[in-house]
């Protein structure tokens, strides 16, 4: 799989015991992927990821594994072990998919944050089939180089509930856990 590579400044090293457990999706809820990618890469906003998914199916690494990016925000998860971390983005890797959700018309550059709440989700955009297929690619080798297992991908809705909503309830994640387990 190709990957581009463009800098985001938004990010810094990990520290010894900041091993990557998850990797966390997103979407980015604005209209197109160039003015996510000014914005995940634009230093005053202070968020970034490390790989981001056009729609046309390119994807571009914008911070390294190696280093944090700021992704996930103020999160948790609780592993099935009982294990429970807060503030996830040491702990994951940070993939965004280009999809306006429901609010590419009438918000171009992203919605207001009260409006994120109470989306109408029969006017979301699909995700395209050439994003899964990409998606499962980039997923697979980041599993295989972290050692993950299925269970470590989660939604950025997952992690931040009543926070966030994407990828959103539009994402089909059958259709990724049968073309990772193909």
């Amino acid at each position: 799989m190709k990957t581009n590579h463009r800098s985001s400044p938004n990010r810094r090293p990990r520290t010894e015991g900041e091993t990557i457990r998850l990797i966390v999706l997103h979407a980015t809820y604005m209209a197109e992927d160039e003015d996510a990618l000014q914005r995940l890469c634009d230093p005053a906003t202070q968020v970034s990821c490390h790989y981001y998914l056009a729609r046309d199916g390119a994807v571009t690494q914008l911070v390294p594994d190696a280093e944090v990016a700021w992704h996930a925000g103020v999160s948790r998860w609780t592993f099935p072990n009982g294990e429970t971390l807060e503030n996830l983005n040491p702990y994951s890797l940070g993939i965004e998919i280009g999809n306006a959700g429901p609010f590419g018309k009438l918000y171009p550059k992203g919605p207001p944050k009260e409006l994120e709440q109470a989306p109408d989700w029969t006017q979301a955009e699909p995700f395209t089939e050439v994003q899964y297929s990409a998606l499962a690619t980039l997923l697979q080798g980041l599993m295989a180089r972290h050692n993950l297992k299925l269970e470590a991908i989660v939604a950025h809705s997952a992690i931040a509930p009543g926070r966030k909503t994407d990828p959103g309830p539009h994402f089909d994640w059958v259709k990724l856990h049968a073309l990772l387990l193909a």
